[in-house]
């Protein structure tokens, strides 16, 4: 697995070299993260990029002594799953148009609507506020409830 880190702001630089997290006593423990547990996790959420093929880990971190506020993202790509070469439509969780990732507001494929995110991303399992600019003409603007396939449930 590739693995890549990825922090908003500046983190002590005993933790910054991410590469030997076994040599810089570097740990995850569930409520601790950092050089030697330096972090206490505020936040954790797993999010599934392409299924089978990437996710991305976004913790909230912050020191003990409520000083030092970080965020972390943590992406794992697994290259062994190809994507297809041209991309259109909704391919492993993303919204393409002419191989390109498009925030799109709502969709319909077929009979099924669905909800693009920014990054192409289709939301799943959640409830969303669409307002007006991003229903597209097809829906009211409104709180609409989304399934585990990215489907709007009427």
């Amino acid at each position: 697995m590739l693995c890549l880190a990825m922090l908003i702001s500046l983190i002590p630089s005993a933790f910054a070299a991410i590469p030997g997290w076994a040599e810089n006593n570097v740990v995850f423990s569930g409520t601790l993260f950092g050089t030697n547990g330096y972090y206490n996790v505020i936040s954790k959420k797993d999010y599934t990029l392409v299924p089978g093929a990437a996710t991305e880990t976004e913790m909230v971190l912050n020191n003990a002594a409520g000083s030092c506020r970080q965020v972390l993202h943590i992406a794992e790509v697994d290259p062994s799953n190809p994507e297809p070469e041209h991309k259109e439509g909704i391919v492993n969780g993303v919204y393409y148009e002419n191989n390109t990732t498009v925030h799109k507001g709502v969709i319909k494929i077929g009979d099924d609507y669905y909800y693009v995110e920014s990054l192409g991303r289709v939301a799943k399992g959640t409830t969303k506020w669409i307002g007006e600019n991003w229903t597209n003409g097809l829906l009211e603007k409104g709180n609409y409830v989304i399934d585990e396939n990215g489907k709007i449930i009427f």
